[in-house]
């Protein structure tokens, strides 16, 4: 028997709260990391691409520098109570090493990402998902709906495990506490879906059609590979259970549909496009809980080598906070996500002065500058860019900008550069720039080579720099993006609420979208992207 008591497993807990709060003080701040406290510094219901949680908890340090644990704190403590909580229904030394020995949980506790919230309320949702089926009792019910929704506004990817525990369990529609979950927890993320609805269902929009990064079969194979070194023994353990599950076992069936739904869906996701290692993280608590079901006594053979593998966990963690080896989720699209540290920023503020810097097609890049310097970053997306916040908060409070100093994603024969440490960084110089995010076209009908349509946006504050057009850009059937053509100058079009334009569209090209090109910088898009056949008749 390995047997622990709770005390044992609270001081434990603790160690392991210390332990990545000292993590978390030193290595250093993630791109995305930085992204959600620019969500922070401007509180709201509803985010571009994450639902709220996250900025919520970050708020309270917002406005403070504290090495990088303004930005992690609560997001570490919440982490390490989910920890603490499948601790204790593990019960056993075995148990509390195998939780601790997992790779992606590892990787996970001292980062401030929406994850951190998931992970918690995940955790909670198992728990009194379990007293709940047992006894539906009003506190059960009213907490569940409660968990329900934190779980959703943390993440969207609690979904799934809903999904899963009602494809399991449909006998639970039966029950009327079921509806009075349903209708507790739809009221409680109300404010959430009224955000949406008022700024036109952005996240829907982007995860859904928004977001898609070609995988190839490399891609494929990384991801497989990753899941393996994520979870680690946990993995290894859980496939050992499912060769002896008892389906008709309705809470294992819960659990094991639960981890069944959250890798198919990333597994199928990672066939048509890039799909990230943590995404699956919140399989690990059906996991665990599944492992623990029968509380099966290990070896102290097996306890040894939990204690060994966490022991090379930890020396890693230490390794990476220290900055002697590199941190493997820099490694993921170096460019955007790579930790820079402040003389990078330090270094673009002294030639912007008191310029405001456009990243473009990089929005942690922003971030990051605005984290450092307290100074004004502005993301500034291209046709091949991934929107983000930045681009809704352009149109909520949208900006005539003059000098900019403008950073490009790619080699662009800059003249100009920016000593740096790292390199040099490229730049241009602008005399006048306008993002134009606040500007939206919607298109109605192409007729007879007439492609017609209304603008909405304030344009009276707009400066529109010299050399700017309406552009069309075209897509075939497999996704595949063209311009087509430059259109009207702005001046021009903005005379008008409506439009009117003459275009030529290619045999091959079935969607197209509006974007606006400004001097010799690439479109950025102020459109959806709507099928010919819905326009043409």
């Amino acid at each position: 028997m390995n047997d622990i008591s709770n005390k044992k497993i609270l001081l434990i807990s603790l160690a392991w709260l210390i332990f990545n709060l000292l993590i978390g003080a030193f290595q250093p701040l993630l791109g995305d990391e930085a992204y959600y406290w620019e969500y922070a510094r401007y509180p709201a219901l509803g985010y571009f691409d994450h639902p709220p949680m996250l900025a919520w908890l970050i708020y309270p340090f917002a406005h403070i520098q504290a090495a990088y644990l303004d930005v992690r704190l609560l997001a570490i403590l919440v982490s390490c109570i989910a920890f603490y909580l499948l601790a204790k229904q593990g019960g056993k030394l075995f148990y509390v090493l195998l939780l601790a020995s997992v790779p992606l949980i590892h990787g996970m506790s001292a980062l401030a990402l929406p994850d951190a919230p998931l992970f918690l309320f995940g955790t909670l949702y198992f728990i009194v998902l379990q007293r709940y089926l047992e006894n539906d009792h009003w506190k059960n019910t009213i907490l569940l709906s409660l968990i329900i929704a934190a779980m959703i506004y943390s993440k969207y990817h609690g979904i799934l495990i809903i999904i899963a525990t009602l494809i399991a369990n449909p006998s639970v529609l039966k029950r009327r506490s079921f509806y009075i979950v349903f209708y507790l927890s739809t009221l409680f993320l109300g404010p959430h879906i009224w955000w949406q609805i008022s700024h036109e269902l952005p996240s829907v929009k982007y995860h859904f059609s928004g977001r898609f990064d070609p995988s190839t079969q490399s891609n494929f194979i990384y991801f497989i590979i990753s899941q393996v070194l994520c979870f680690g023994p946990l993995l290894y353990l859980y496939v050992k259970q499912v060769k002896r599950a008892d389906f008709r076992d309705t809470w294992l069936r819960i659990l094991h549909l639960s981890v069944f739904c959250v890798f198919s869906v990333f597994l199928i996701n990672a066939l048509f496009n890039w799909t990230e290692a943590h995404w699956t993280y919140l399989a690990t608590i059906p996991m665990y809980l599944t492992i623990i079901h029968k509380k099966e006594s290990s070896s102290s053979k097996a306890i040894n080598g939990l204690f060994l593998w966490l022991a090379i966990l930890i020396f890693l963690r230490i390794m990476v906070a220290c900055k002697l080896v590199p941190n493997v989720a820099q490694l993921y699209k170096l460019n955007e996500r790579n930790a820079l540290d402040a003389s990078w920023a330090q270094s673009i503020e002294e030639v912007a002065a008191d310029r405001p810097v456009v990243f473009m097609n990089s929005y942690p890049h922003a971030a990051l500058y605005n984290y450092y310097t307290k100074s004004t970053a502005i993301h500034w997306n291209e046709l091949n860019g991934r929107e983000s916040q930045y681009g809704i908060w352009l149109q909520e409070k949208p900006r005539a900008t003059e000098k900019v100093v403008f950073i490009p994603s790619y080699n662009m024969n800059t003249e100009k550069s920016i000593d740096w440490k790292g390199g040099s960084i490229p730049y241009i110089d602008f005399d006048s720039f306008q993002a134009f995010k606040h500007i939206s076209f919607y298109m109605e009908a192409l007729k007879e080579g007439i492609l017609s349509g209304y603008i909405e946006g304030p344009r009276d504050i707009v400066n529109i720099p010299a050399k700017s057009y309406l552009t069309i850009i075209g897509y075939t059937a497999k996704g595949k993006a063209n311009y087509i053509e430059k259109l009207l100058p702005l001046q021009d079009l903005f005379s008008s609420n409506h439009f009117q334009v003459p275009i030529t569209i290619p045999e091959d090209i079935e969607f197209v979208q509006l974007g606006i090109r400004n001097n010799y910088l690439p479109a950025s898009v102020h459109s959806d992207i709507l099928p010919l056949s819905a326009l043409t008749y």
